[in-house]
């Protein structure tokens, strides 16, 4: 039995892997029967651009576009990124923030200063996560290239998706030099995320 639509963000910059995520986790979701939409919208830099995509999954889904106030949640691998696209969030949506800053290219020096990311984070009213992926996975001994699955990891776990599906589809979407580090970080973020759960 499918669960209602879900309504998925997943944003960063050019090179930290958005379009990988969101291949990851249509992939994932179709695999467990589940109709799947999903677009990506690329900054113009190939690197440093905005990059977001959304996905939507159901039993029939129409249309990949989700509207403002209308996502359930909102994976970022960047600050500002996050900000930027926040307000497509309903009330009860779930934030999950790299803690991490990397200044995309349309944003200019000069606002760059103007910009207490923190601050205006804080003041989001919604359920939010802000992590800071780059250390746990250091002490993990696991790249910080990997923070796209990482976070994957902890999305997964507000889906019904068995793990297994999960690590089978990132195993269908990386080159196999990669794959065991990728589901590695991927353990990561799901473990993390029940940690931070039932602290809660």
């Amino acid at each position: 039995m499918l669960v209602d639509d879900l309504n998925l963000i997943v944003c960063g910059v050019g090179g930290q892997g958005v379009v990988l995520s969101s291949d990851i986790l249509a992939n994932a979701f179709l695999k467990s029967g589940y109709d799947v939409k999903a677009t990506d919208i690329i900054g113009l830099g190939q690197r440093g651009g905005s990059v977001v995509t959304h996905v939507r999954a159901g039993e029939k889904v129409i249309s990949p576009l989700i509207k403002k106030g209308e996502a359930d949640i909102l994976l970022s691998f960047e600050k500002y990124e996050a900000l930027r696209w926040s307000r497509y969030l309903k009330e009860e949506g779930l934030l999950i923030v790299n803690d991490k800053k990397v200044t995309p290219t349309s944003v200019t020096e000069k606002l760059q200063d103007d910009i207490d990311l923190d601050r205006l984070l804080g003041e989001l009213d919604y359920e939010r996560m802000i992590i800071d992926i780059s250390s746990i996975l250091r002490d993990d001994e696991i790249s910080s290239k990997y923070t796209n699955t990482f976070m994957l990891g902890m999305l997964s776990m507000k889906t019904s998706i068995e793990s297994r599906v999960w690590e089978e589809s990132i195993g269908e979407n990386v080159t196999v030099g990669f794959r065991e580090d990728n589901i590695k970080a991927f353990r990561v973020g799901r473990k993390l995320f029940q940690m931070k759960a039932e602290e809660n």
